[in-house]
């Protein structure tokens, strides 16, 4: 039986509908170490980790280690959502700003 964590990042790419492939890119790591660690052939890392949550900032922590609630963070998607209206831009003063 797979670690359960390893249940639930599966279950996170079926539901953004990722081939192995472009996970693999959305977490900035390799296609084969990504791999090896989905069928079991290594151990999650502690980067596969960090990785998956710093690419998919709506995903709770605590449902992808230890299963406790909701896969998405309340409210995540829908600012999700209203932040990709955004373009981020540079004002005269070399500061960064969104504009819609």
């Amino acid at each position: 039986m797979k670690p359960l964590v390893l249940q639930r990042i599966n279950e996170l790419i079926d539901g953004y509908k990722l081939s192995k492939n472009a996970f693999a890119n959305k977490i900035n790591m390799e296609q084969t170490t990504v791999n090896n660690q989905l069928i079991g052939k290594r151990s999650v890392s502690i980067d596969l980790i960090l990785n998956i949550l710093l690419a998919f900032p709506e995903i709770s922590s605590e449902w992808l280690l230890r299963g406790k609630g909701n896969m998405l963070i309340e409210g995540s998607k829908d600012n999700a959502e209203k932040l990709r209206e955004f373009t981020v831009i540079v004002d005269k003063d070399g500061y960064l700003k969104l504009k819609q």
